[in-house]
């Protein structure tokens, strides 16, 4: 009886997948995401970049713990927009004339052995805003806008 018990219990154990092994890293990125591997570009719609991050210390008011970067940015066509980050970090996004952040409609992680770390949706209209990444343990963060949805 305690042989069938544990039989059961170990067939309905669920099984660990496992992680991918990756060769390289960012050698199949979709299309949309193609820019992340590019010399770094303006922050603007499919142009990767490369923001300095500041200590938070003398940002009023005090922000999360770790890092900050900011970027402003124009939205010229109204749609859903994703930031790729790079590191783990908050992603802010909010309208120049409101600093309110936006709230996002998706986030998740970037594709299978990618560097890119996390992506965050958001749907925007057209107009300047302000991108800002707090909670970075890195001196400098990579981002990408990209249009379309997840």
């Amino acid at each position: 009886m305690i042989l069938l018990a544990l039989a059961l219990l170990q067939a309905a154990a669920p099984t660990q997948t496992a992680m991918p092994t990756c060769t390289s890293y960012d050698a199949a990125l979709p299309a949309a995401l193609s820019a992340w591997t590019k010399p770094d570009t303006a922050f603007e719609t499919f142009g990767a970049t490369t923001l300095v991050a500041i200590d938070p210390g003398s940002v009023v008011p005090p922000q999360k713990p770790g890092k900050i970067a900011t970027v402003g940015f124009t939205i010229h066509k109204p749609g859903t927009y994703r930031v790729a980050l790079d590191q783990p970090g908050w992603i802010d996004l909010a309208k120049a004339s409101d600093p309110a952040p936006l709230k996002s409609i998706a986030f998740g992680h970037g594709p299978e052995c990618s560097t890119i770390r996390k992506l965050v949706a958001y749907d925007l209209t057209v107009g300047e805003y302000m991108l800002r990444i707090s909670g970075l343990a890195k001196p400098s963060a990579k981002v990408m806008l990209v249009e379309g949805g997840m």
